[in-house]
């Protein structure tokens, strides 16, 4: 429980400031007075003043935000109100304060400062357009950002995990590659002269081929031969189809999930798997087809450290992996013993550290709208499932399982946690950033912004919305964790 809270805290903490970062930087430097930069909605549990901003810490963990002068529709209204009082003579509005609250001031609590006490060049409303787009934007700007540099960091810090072999796998009879003269356990030497020694020498060698001939030295059981290749083939996209080198991992061990089936086995980092039942095992693929269908089945598992032999059962948990295919949200059940096959590690330079940070995490959005697409789809047609909907404990049990994988697991989530935060607060409703440059896109349509009636009423609807969605995520997180 402590290792989930505190993974939780890790991943959701830095990823809610960095975006509420992103907001306060760009008011800032726009002009705008920023009156408050919260952590988390509702009442403030704790809050100090530093300059014109108040900072605080608010009771519900599910988000933050940046209150600017001048962005509220209520301070708005009540400014229009006041102006027309004032015509007529009239003075009430203090019984207008608690009378006409919109719905946002449930989730962002008033603050000291009143619009009227500030002057009305550093309202946010008074920005031009363009400037106010960028404020709005700039909070899931920044979680795209934390995402590149977090996995840009951890590459250029680790270094990049390569598998250590060239051992080929299993080559269909019927396949060019058979054709040529390559056969499924050779290991590969060499390619076209170019010695190799693990995955990435291999696929570096052979993507600087061309369609010239070239030759690939190899050890058949044990017995160095040479296989004459006609030439790289690719697609129209550049990618070799030809030959196919398509390697095998041995059954080393990486990385243990700590508290998981093997590592409460005893087995750790570096082991060799060798027996399975007192079926011996050479590869990574014999392990999981041992283990991938004895859920709750006791294995017998013989393992070598340093030349010594251990033995130990283990009985695979049940855990749902995505089917494979072209869908990104139908799910299988495997067993797993919870470890991670063996890889060397191969430093990176900064620019490529930078560009891998950049791709994955465009990677992860792009993958996060297929999902999102694919859930809604399926809303549709009837087959929709609460359990695709998560909130702050599914996303602390996430944690916290990365966590026991290791500090660069959870430093992965964060990115993955960080780019769909930056996504779904795009999305176009009121309250979320997205709902907010929706008003400003109909504003620069219409060249003037919505009514402040209609702002408010939409801002109600949002927050409505917006609880209802905690609570049952929450109760649908509580749901899972008693039932599963």
């Amino acid at each position: 429980m402590l290792t989930t809270l505190l993974a939780a805290a890790l991943v959701i903490g830095p990823v809610i400031v960095f975006h509420e970062f992103g907001h306060f930087i760009v008011a800032k430097l726009s002009g705008i007075y920023v009156k408050t930069f919260s952590v988390g909605f509702g009442p403030k549990l704790l809050k100090f003043r530093m300059g014109e901003t108040q900072y605080a810490l608010s009771a519900i963990p599910l988000g933050g935000y940046v209150k600017m002068a001048g962005d509220s529709v209520v301070e708005e209204r009540r400014a229009a109100e006041a102006q027309a009082d004032a015509g007529a003579g009239r003075d009430d509005s203090e019984g207008d304060a608690e009378g006409n609250r919109a719905g946002e001031e449930y989730l962002y609590p008033s603050d000291l400062v009143p619009d009227s006490e500030i002057p009305a060049h550093r309202y946010f409303r008074s920005k031009p357009l363009v400037t106010r787009l960028a404020v709005v934007t700039a909070g899931p700007i920044a979680n795209f950002v934390l995402a590149v540099l977090v996995l840009s960091g951890t590459m250029w810090h680790n270094g990049m995990p390569v598998p250590p072999t060239t051992t080929l796998g299993e080559i269909d009879a019927e396949s060019a590659e058979y054709a040529a003269g390559l056969r499924g356990g050779d290991v590969v030497q060499a390619i076209g002269g170019e010695p190799v020694t693990n995955m990435l020498e291999l696929i570096e060698a052979l993507g600087s081929q061309t369609d010239a001939p070239f030759d690939i030295v190899l050890l058949r059981e044990g017995v160095e031969e040479s296989v004459a290749i006609d030439g790289v083939r690719r697609d129209a996209d550049g990618f070799i189809v030809f030959p196919d080198l398509r390697t095998r991992m041995d059954t080393r061990i990486g990385l243990v999930k700590k508290d998981g089936p093997a590592w409460q086995a005893g087995l750790r980092p570096g082991d060799r798997i060798v027996e399975i039942d007192a079926t011996p095992v050479r590869f990574y693929d014999e392990l999981a087809d041992r283990i991938n269908p004895a859920i709750g089945e006791e294995l017998q598992i013989v393992w070598e450290r340093e030349g010594e032999r251990h033995t130990a059962v283990v009985v695979p948990e049940a855990e749902q992996v995505l089917a494979g295919g072209d869908s990104m949200t139908e799910t299988r059940t495997i067993g797993r013993i919870q470890i991670e096959a063996y890889s060397i590690v191969v430093p990176v330079s900064f620019i490529d550290s930078a560009q891998y940070g950049f791709m994955r995490s465009w990677g992860i959005a792009k993958q996060t709208v297929q999902v999102l697409s694919e859930l809604l789809a399926r809303l549709v047609r009837g087959e929709g499932s609460r359990d695709a909907l998560g909130g702050p404990i599914r996303i602390g049990q996430f944690a916290g399982s990365a966590l026991r994988w290791g500090p660069t697991m959870l430093l992965g989530f964060l990115a993955f946690f960080s780019v769909n935060l930056f996504l779904l607060n795009l999305l176009p409703i009121p309250v979320l950033d997205g709902g907010h440059v929706l008003f400003l896109l109909i504003e620069a349509v219409r060249g003037q912004p919505l009514s402040l009636r209609t702002q408010e009423l939409l801002l109600k609807v949002g927050v409505s919305a917006l609880i209802l969605l905690m609570g049952f995520v929450v109760f649908n997180d509580l749901v899972k964790v008693l039932t599963g």
